[in-house]
C-alpha cells in the first residue's frame, strides 16, 4: 500500500463509519478466504470479515480515506517517488548530524530548490508523464471535501513548478477535483486558482463554500466569478467566516449573493462582511433558508416584509448598526423587538441572536417573548440539538452610564414581562413553552426579580446552560435577588454553566427554609453547609455579579464553595472605583483561590 495511505487513518475512518461497519453489498468472498471465516465472525464482526478480504477492504477504505483532503500536497505525494522530492528540514537536520552522505544530499536539495529550504515543501524532479497524472487523478476523483476550516493541518508547500504543471493540465472545464462538494479554506496560499479546483455543473454538485480566517485568493476568485451562475446555482451552504474583505470586492460579493437567490441555500453565515440593505432584502426572500447569520450596516423592520412565510428558518442572527436602526410601523422603536419577530414570520425559530441593537423596553420584551412562544418551537424536543437560544446584545452607547438611573420602563420584572417564559405549553401542559431553551442572554437588560420569581423561572427553563442579565446597578437600591435565588437556580437548572445577574449577596435562613422546603439547624455551621450543598451544581464555572452588594464575605465564600464548587471565573464589578462592596468581593475571590 502506498505510504500516503497511512493505515491508522484507514482504520479510524472505517471503524467510525456506521455504513461501512454494517456493509452487506452481497459480494462473494474468495474461496480461500471464505474458508477462514467462521459464521460467528461474519455475524458478530462484519468489519473484521470485510478486512480479511484485501480487495473488499481496500476499495471502501480508499473511498472513505480520500473523501476529505486537507490540502493538495496529500494528493501530490501519491505520485511516484522518482517524480517528487519531499523535503522536511526537521528530519534533514537530524540526518545531517548522523549520515556521512548528507553532504551529497544537501547539494542535491540546493540544486533542486535553488537554495536550502526553511519549510516543508515538495518539488517535481522531472516533468510528469501521462501515467503519473493518472495516479494523481485516480485519488483526486475520490475527493468530496477539500481543506480544513480550522487550518490545523501541517501542510507541505508546493513548489512553483508543481503549480505550473497543474495550471497547464487543468481548466474550469476539466477541474482538479471533479467530485468536489465542499470547500473550506483558511488563507491557503496554494489555492490561488480556484477555477481549477471547482467543477462546473452538470459534472457535479458543489454544495458548500466555507472560509475562515483571512480571506484567501481562492474565495475571491470564486465569488468574483458570480457571472457564471451555473457554478453557484446549486449551493446549499455558504459559510464565510472572514473578517476582512477588500473594498473593491464588495460589489462582486453582493452580485454573488444576488445570484444565489435563484439557488437552494439552506445556511448562510457571513458575520464578518457588512451586507447592504438591497442584498439583505434579496437574501430574506430565500424560502429554503434554515440558518442565517449576517452583519448589516443599516436595518429597517420593513426589510423583513411581513407577507413572506419562512417555514424552515430555525436560526436568525443579525449584527446591526444601532444608529441607523429605524422602524416606521407599530409603536416605532419602542416596539422594535416584537415588530421584528412579527415581520420575520418564522414559526420554527429556535435560535434568535441580535447584536448592537437598542436597549429593550419592558413592554416590548413581553410582546417579543409572546410572539416567540406562539408556535411553541422552543418546547420542541426535536430541535433541542440546535441549542435553542435567545440573545440580545444592545449597543454600548444605548446603555445609560451610572449614576444616571434607568427609567422604570426599561426594568423587566416578573410581572411586566418575564412571566411569559413560564406559560404552560398547549400541547404538553406539563412543560412550558420555553422548556428546551438553553441560552437566555439579555445583555444589559435590567431585571428585578425576587428569589421566589427566579426560582419559578428556573423551574420553567430546566435546560438552561447560560443565563445573562445586566449586572449594573440601575438606581433602584439593592436587588431583590439574594443568595437564595442563586441556590434555587443552581438546584433547578443542573446544566447551568454561566450566570450573569445582579444580586444582594445576603441570606435569610427563615426565608431559605420556606422557599426551599428544607429545615436545618441554623446554629450549626456544618448543618448550614449541608443545607447549601443540597443545591450543589458542578457545571457552573462562570459567575458575573457586577455591582452586586455584599455584607458578609465569610458567608458568601462558604455559599459559593458549597453550591458552585467548580467555579473558575468570578467577576464582581462594573465600577472603576474601589468601593466597600468591591473590597469584600475581592476578598471572596481570594479565598476561593
Amino acid at each position: 500500500m502506498h505510504p500516503a495511505l497511512r493505515i491508522d487513518e484507514i482504520l479510524v475512518i472505517i471503524f467510525s463509519d456506521p455504513v461501512l461497519s454494517s456493509r452487506s453489498d452481497g459480494r462473494v468472498l474468495p474461496s480461500n478466504t471464505s474458508a477462514l471465516l467462521s459464521d460467528e465472525v461474519s455475524r458478530r464482526h462484519p468489519l473484521l470479515a470485510l478486512a480479511l478480504t484485501c480487495k473488499t477492504f481496500h476499495e471502501p477504505a480508499t473511498e472513505m480515506l480520500w473523501r476529505r483532503v486537507d490540502s493538495l500536497d496529500r494528493l501530490v505525494r501519491t505520485m511516484p517517488r522518482d517524480l517528487i522530492e519531499v523535503f522536511d528540514p526537521r528530519s534533514q537536520r537530524a540526518n545531517r548530524d548522523t549520515d556521512e552522505s548528507a553532504e551529497g544530499e544537501e547539494r542535491l536539495i540546493i540544486e533542486l530548490f535553488g537554495k536550502w529550504p526553511t519549510e516543508r515543501c515538495i518539488i517535481f524532479k522531472r516533468d510528469p508523464t501521462e501515467q503519473d497524472w493518472r495516479i494523481f487523478e485516480r485519488f483526486a476523483a475520490y475527493v468530496h471535501e477539500f481543506g480544513r476550516a480550522d487550518g490545523s493541518h501541517d501542510k507541505f508547500r508546493l513548489d512553483e513548478n508543481i503549480h505550473q504543471a497543474l495550471q497547464a493540465r487543468y481548466s474550469p472545464e476539466a477541474p482538479i477535483l471533479p467530485q468536489l462538494r465542499k470547500l473550506a479554506c483558511n488563507g491557503c496560499k496554494q489555492l490561488g486558482y480556484a477555477n481549477l479546483l471547482l467543477p462546473r455543473p452538470p459534472q457535479t454538485l458543489f454544495t458548500s463554500l466555507s472560509v475562515h480566517g483571512g480571506c484567501s485568493s481562492c474565495t475571491l476568485a470564486f465569488i468574483a466569478d458570480a457571472g457564471n451562475s451555473n457554478s453557484i446555482a446549486n449551493l446549499t451552504h455558504i459559510h464565510l467566516g472572514t473578517h476582512y474583505i477588500p473594498q473593491d470586492f464588495y460589489s462582486s460579493f453582493s452580485d454573488f449573493l444576488m445570484t444565489c437567490a435563484r439557488g437552494k441555500v439552506k445556511s448562510l453565515y457571513i458575520p464578518g462582511v457588512p451586507i447592504t440593505l438591497d442584498t439583505m432584502k434579496s437574501v430574506l426572500q430565500w424560502q429554503t433558508l434554515e440558518e442565517l447569520s449576517l452583519r448589516v450596516l443599516t436595518f429597517d423592520a420593513e426589510v423583513l416584509g411581513g407577507e413572506l412565510l419562512r417555514p424552515f428558518l430555525r436560526r436568525f442572527e443579525v449584527e446591526m448598526e444601532p444608529v441607523l436602526v429605524t422602524s416606521d410601523s407599530g409603536g416605532g422603536l419602542e416596539n422594535f423587538y416584537s415588530d421584528l419577530v412579527t415581520r420575520l414570520r418564522a414559526p420554527g425559530l429556535v435560535d434568535l441572536r441580535l447584536r448592537e441593537t437598542r436597549l429593550p423596553v419592558a413592554h416590548d420584551m413581553k410582546h417579543f417573548l409572546r410572539m416567540l412562544a406562539q408556535s411553541e418551537s422552543f418546547a420542541d424536543e426535536a430541535q433541542a440539538w440546535r441549542t435553542p437560544c435567545i440573545r440580545l446584545i444592545p449597543a454600548r452607547h444605548n446603555i445609560p452610564e451610572p449614576p444616571v438611573p434607568l427609567p422604570d420602563a426599561y426594568i423587566c420584572t416578573f410581572s411586566n414581562s418575564l412571566h411569559v417564559l413560564c406559560q404552560p405549553s398547549l400541547t404538553n401542559p406539563a412543560q412550558t413553552r420555553f422548556s428546551q431553551l438553553c441560552m437566555l442572554e439579555l445583555y444589559e437588560t435590567a431585571v428585578d426579580v425576587a428569589d421566589e420569581e427566579l426560582g419559578i423561572l428556573a423551574s420553567a427553563l430546566p435546560r438552561l446552560i447560560s443565563l445573562v442579565f445586566s449586572t449594573r446597578s440601575h438606581g433602584g437600591g439593592k436587588s431583590r435577588t439574594t443568595l437564595i435565588g442563586l441556590w434555587l437556580l443552581a438546584k433547578r437548572c443542573m446544566q447551568l454553566e454561566t450566570v450573569s445577574l445582579l444580586v444582594d449577596a445576603a441570606l435569610d435562613w427563615t426565608v431559605f427554609d420556606f422557599l426551599t422546603g428544607t429545615i436545618g439547624d441554623h446554629t450549626n455551621d456544618c448543618a448550614r453547609l449541608d443545607q447549601l450543598a443540597q443545591g450543589r451544581n458542578d457545571n457552573l464555572h462562570a459567575l458575573h455579579l457586577g455591582d452586586s452588594t455584599i455584607q458578609d464575605e465569610d458567608l458568601v465564600t462558604r455559599f459559593l464553595q458549597a453550591v458552585f464548587p467548580k467555579i473558575k471565573n468570578l467577576c464582581y464589578t462594573n465600577s472603576r472605583e474601589m468601593t466597600s462592596d468591591m473590597k469584600r468581593w475581592r476578598a471572596v475571590k481570594h479565598r476561593l483561590g
